[in-house]
């Protein structure tokens, strides 16, 4: 029928233009992005800041001349040591908890006798600080001889020096002469000096020697300022020998004797004259 010839030829303009521009290539262009969204550069380069320590404790405190008391511990910060008179500085070994931390250590040279305040100063990485103390106690020193001789003087005027067993030192107290003193020997002369200016020294035993055995007697005696005396005693043992025995003749012995020279001297006249 011609209306359904008709009918099936008709297409839409629209859709016609439609397919036209397909069939020539046509593609969506893009869209230029706006400038309002274009991604700016982070240009803040500022790193983060790394916090420093404030450890300014100690992990140890040794000291090689002696013991600290109370035991340590990094929350004590006071302690006290005894030394004896010779020490005059301590081997301080003080270690910070903290790798970066740091010690110094003030009041630790030329100890004197009695108290003596030492500080330990511990830094921290941010300049933070903290303080230990330790009371170091020096002991005066002890009493004693400096010096120990024993001599006397021979019939020609010359010094006989006797050898000390053990030899001398200020610590021994006790000592002999192995020496056997002649009998003629009365009196033996000891020089004895002590280690403090005000002490005062003894010697008793050494004047009026007797045969066998004799002991002289140091005595080293200072008071100190409270009124209280130190004492320190020592003692030489000496042997002098037997003294000869001395026979008395009987009365008969002595006339034999008389007339035993009487009767020598008459021959000996008359040998010389005739």
């Amino acid at each position: 029928c011609a209306f359904t010839t008709a009918r099936r030829r008709w297409r839409s303009p629209v859709r016609s233009a439609f397919r036209r521009r397909r069939s020539r290539g046509w593609r969506k262009t893009p869209s230029t992005p706006s400038n309002n969204n274009t991604t700016k550069p982070n240009t803040n380069n500022t790193s983060k800041t790394v916090k420093k320590s404030d450890n300014s404790n100690l992990s140890s405190i040794q000291i090689a001349e002696g013991v600290i008391s109370p035991e340590f511990s990094k929350r004590v910060k006071e302690y006290i040591v005894n030394v004896p008179y010779e020490v005059t500085k301590l081997s301080i070994a003080a270690t910070p908890e903290h790798s970066k931390g740091t010690v110094t250590i003030n009041g630790n040279d030329e100890l004197k006798v009695g108290e003596n305040l030492i500080e330990i100063i511990v830094t921290a990485e941010d300049s933070s600080t903290d303080k230990y103390t330790i009371k170091a106690i020096r002991a005066k020193q002890e009493l004693s001889l400096q010096t120990l001789s024993i001599y006397y003087i021979n019939e020609n005027g010359e010094k006989v020096e006797l050898k000390l067993e053990p030899q001398f030192s200020f610590d021994v107290y006790s000592y002999s002469v192995n020496d056997i003193l002649a009998h003629t020997i009365q009196s033996l002369s000891v020089e004895a000096k002590a280690n403090a200016e005000n002490a005062k020294v003894e010697i008793v035993g050494n004047d009026e020697l007797k045969s066998g055995t004799n002991e002289i007697t140091i005595k080293v005696s200072v008071t100190d300022e409270a009124g209280l005396e130190e004492q320190k005693t020592y003692t030489i043992k000496v042997q002098k020998e037997e003294e000869p025995v001395v026979v008395e003749l009987t009365t008969i012995q002595k006339i034999q004797n008389f007339f035993g020279g009487f009767g020598s001297g008459i021959t000996k006249w008359i040998s010389s004259n005739f």
